[in-house]
């Protein structure tokens, strides 16, 4: 399965409702499908970048195996490093490292002493530090070695962190070092932060600390990046099933604000879902190890991927509204998930703009949230003119002025887009930042609309 890694030698160097990103995805990158991203029941389907080679090299007296893409494109590949879990081998992740390969990344795999001596459980990394020794590489890799297979293909501007048990707690912590100043890796580098089955956070653990992680890490990572956390009902590593599940889920809402910077992702994919099937023999792939599966963890890593590292995380994008939308192949509707939580979901701000209006005006007056629903991250300013024209109870006050609101916060959010990109700021500037501007403006604007509606009724009365 990967006998045909070559090795090099290296030497060791010291909007509301309506959010249009203004990150613009590289020419070049697909949308997102459950069909071409591997959902099942396409899992294991290969990307259009495949097919994939790999190599292993010698990085600071470390082996870090790097799979790519051999299609060539006219743009630079993402970067993905992926920690493995105690005991870990690559072969466990095998299948799903080549599939992320061929949909346009370029995986990094580093082990912390050799494909032997990570098989031994004494040999153990929870800080973080050989996935960002990894980073090193590639950046060394990409620019300084002229005889590396990977030589002025890989975009480092966007990078993500991503690990499973033990590594997902290395992605964690990672993640934290480059949020806190991190000279490796550019904070603004990394689009993404994925963490499948971590240690229970502690002070306790298990693993105890300083061996796992702390909800204050968590806190500080989801504040700086977008964040995919995934557990399963059966993973009793830590605890009994489903008690990891459930201690899981803890932490992460203990580490996780209601209204952060960023989106944060938490998934409890069912046993059913991550049940022993006998496919990755010599082991199991139930419960704490279900990230080994093609077709349940892996395809909304995928998606996730390919959202913030390929589409510039773009909300009108299709892998928007699989990762956080309700309809038809989105993860909401994924029947392998048992338990979804989102918070600071950038697409939930459209149906709370319409729930807002639909209470506030009264259902006699929803109409106006046949034009609001067209705001859905695609369409603009004159869009939203032409459709309200074609209500006529718009030209109620109470409507007026919920139009006006909409028309003004469009304003706001393209002003604060507008500074972002005169600023050359991270995509999160515009994603995060002018989102919540615009939404700290447009909601007191709705209810000051619901609140002279209510005067207007008086004085009728009256």
């Amino acid at each position: 399965m990967v006998s045909d890694i070559r090795t090099l030698k290296l030497a060791p160097l010291a909007l509301f409702f309506f959010v249009v990103s203004f990150a613009e995805p590289q020419v070049g990158w697909p949308d997102c499908s459950p069909t071409a991203d591997a959902h099942f029941p396409n899992n294991g389907t290969a990307g259009p970048f495949g097919p994939v080679s790999n190599f292993t090299a010698v990085w600071q007296d470390h082996p870090v195996v790097t799979i790519y893409p051999t299609i060539g494109t006219q743009v630079k590949y993402p970067v993905v490093v992926f920690m493995h879990g105690s005991t870990g081998a690559i072969e466990m992740y095998w299948d799903n490292l080549q599939v992320w390969a061929s949909h346009g990344f370029v995986v990094l795999f580093p082990y912390i002493k050799d494909p032997a001596g990570d098989r031994n459980p004494l040999t153990t990394n929870t800080n973080g530090e050989f996935l960002l020794k990894a980073v090193a590489f590639a950046n060394f890799s990409s620019t300084e070695n002229t005889s590396s297979p990977i030589y002025g293909l890989l975009d480092l501007s966007n990078v993500v962190l991503a690990g499973h048990s033990m590594g997902a707690t290395c992605s964690i912590m990672a993640a934290q070092r480059t949020a806190a100043g991190e000279p490796r890796i550019a904070r603004e580098s990394v689009k993404l932060v994925v963490t499948q089955h971590p240690g229970i956070c502690g002070p306790f653990g298990p693993p105890p600390w300083p061996s796992t992680w702390m909800e204050s890490d968590l806190s500080e990572v989801v504040d700086a990046f977008p964040t995919l956390f995934t557990t399963a009902t059966n993973d009793g590593a830590f605890w009994p099933a489903p008690l990891t599940a459930k201690h899981e889920l803890g932490c992460w809402g203990g580490g996780v604000s209601q209204n952060g910077t960023h989106p944060a992702i938490f998934v409890q994919f069912s046993a059913a879902a991550c049940d022993e099937d006998g496919a990755h023999p010599p082991w199991t792939d139930s419960g704490h190890d279900c990230p080994f599966k093609t077709a349940v963890e892996s395809p909304w890593v995928i998606t996730a991927m390919k959202l913030y590292a390929q589409q510039g995380g773009r909300m009108d994008s299709n892998c928007a509204t699989m990762l956080y939308g309700n309809g038809k192949g989105s993860l909401k509707t994924d029947k392998h998930v048992e338990k979804l939580e989102l918070r600071s979901n950038p697409l939930a701000t459209t149906a709370t703009a319409i729930t807002i209006l639909e209470q506030d005006l009264g259902p006699d007056k929803a109409s106006l949230t046949k034009c609001l629903r067209l705001m859905d991250g695609t369409v603009d300013k004159a869009t939203l003119i032409a459709c309200a024209s074609e209500i006529p109870d718009l030209a109620a006050a109470e409507d007026t002025c919920a139009l006006k609101c909409s028309l003004e916060a469009i304003g706001v959010y393209w002003a604060c887009a507008a500074v972002c990109i005169e600023k050359a700021a991270p995509d999160s500037c515009i994603t995060a930042g002018c989102l919540a501007a615009t939404t700290a403006f447009d909601v007191p604007c709705l209810k000051a609309c619901n609140q002279t509606a209510m005067v207007h009724q008086v004085s009728k009365r009256r």
